[in-house]
């Protein structure tokens, strides 16, 4: 019996407490796939961020195969971002907006290392994941196009990566 102005407590069914807790361990595996993709996207632009113009030009083959994949699979974003570009290739410093100034800077250095750095910010973001809603391993084509281009210019996967992306981590398991 409760008290005057008390509101009667409901008990919840076994069911029900049931799917609060599978809802519960479903945010929370999510939030943790969540994060380790973040982790494994800042591997592959910190390899990007540290890769020499020497190396950009003696794979720029490389480099023109993985745009053109990308772009005949439709997986390239149709804007660069403006701040990640600038520090990819001027080392911060904001880079001109007008096509003679941009033209001039891209002259003074190597392109090919411009080249790579756009190739890869049109096709990988850190929201690229193998998993669905419930935290489900799903296979994603384009992470493994990025993963192979970048083992290909020299990238070593880590172990954690290689297990998120095919599907082995243990985040994926019970699910």
């Amino acid at each position: 019996m409760s008290k005057k102005g008390e509101t009667p407590k409901v008990q919840k069914s076994e069911a029900e407490l049931q799917r609060e807790k599978a809802e519960r361990e479903r945010k929370q595996r999510y939030e943790e796939l969540e994060a380790a993709f973040k982790r494994a996207y800042e591997l592959r632009r910190e390899f990007i961020d540290k890769y020499t113009f020497a190396n950009a030009r003696a794979n720029i083959s490389e480099i023109v195969a993985f745009l053109v994949c990308m772009g005949l699979n439709d997986e390239i974003n149709y804007t660069l971002p403006r701040e990640d570009l600038d520090k990819l290739v001027c080392g911060g410093e904001p880079l001109g907006s007008s096509y003679e100034e941009i033209r001039d800077y891209i002259e003074s250095v190597e392109a090919a290392k411009w080249l790579l750095a756009i190739s890869w910010l049109l096709c990988d973001n850190e929201d690229l994941n193998c998993f669905d809603y419930y935290g489900r391993y799903e296979e994603n084509e384009n992470l493994n196009l990025i993963y192979e281009f970048l083992e290909d210019i020299g990238y070593e996967m880590s172990d954690d990566e290689r297990e998120l992306i095919d599907g082995t981590h243990p985040m994926f398991e019970n699910v």
